[in-house]
């Protein structure tokens, strides 16, 4: 027969007190490391009106111009970028290229969101380019109804980052 005393009491605190904080904060620990990221540089990128939009119809697209996705972690996934309009409008015309070099689209014309995937596995420190790098190369327009593209990184093993382009 155990019998309980004040000691026994005590001894038996301090050992389960510092187990179940050593518990608690190891898998916080651990979601917190386990997914890359992904940086979103602009460059020059603006939402504006398109090159040849005969007779400024309003519509209003984004320019890409030095846009590109760097990894933190090397990864043999493939990027995925995803392009949403808030007022479900991205109209595809024949001036819209259906992929910039090194991507290649996986949703049909006139879809929202858009999607396209890359081409190549992530290398930690080396940017992904999306569009040109020196001229305004678009993609997709807004339809004119003025809504606000949002464009998210994503990848498996990374947290997805997300950068918007619209009216002010």
């Amino acid at each position: 027969m155990i019998t309980t005393t004040r000691r026994r009491v005590l001894a038996t605190a301090a050992w389960t007190a510092p187990a179940v904080a050593v518990v608690s904060a190891a898998p916080a620990f651990a979601v917190s490391t386990a997914n890359g990221t992904l940086t979103i540089n602009r460059g020059a990128s603006r939402f504006g009106a398109p090159p040849n939009e005969y007779g400024d119809a309003g519509a209003r697209s984004v320019l890409f111009n030095g846009f590109s996705i760097t990894p933190s972690k090397t990864s043999p996934a493939l990027l995925t970028l995803t392009v949403t309009n808030s007022q479900n409008a991205i109209a595809s015309y024949d001036y819209v290229p259906a992929a910039p070099s090194g991507w290649s689209r996986t949703s049909g014309p006139d879809a929202n969101p858009v999607t396209y995937v890359s081409s190549g596995a992530l290398t930690a420190g080396t940017a992904v380019p999306f569009g040109p790098t020196g001229s305004e190369g678009y993609y997709f327009d807004d339809n004119v109804v003025r809504g606000v593209y949002t464009i998210t990184a994503s990848a498996p093993g990374f947290d997805s980052q997300a950068v918007s382009f619209g009216p002010p």
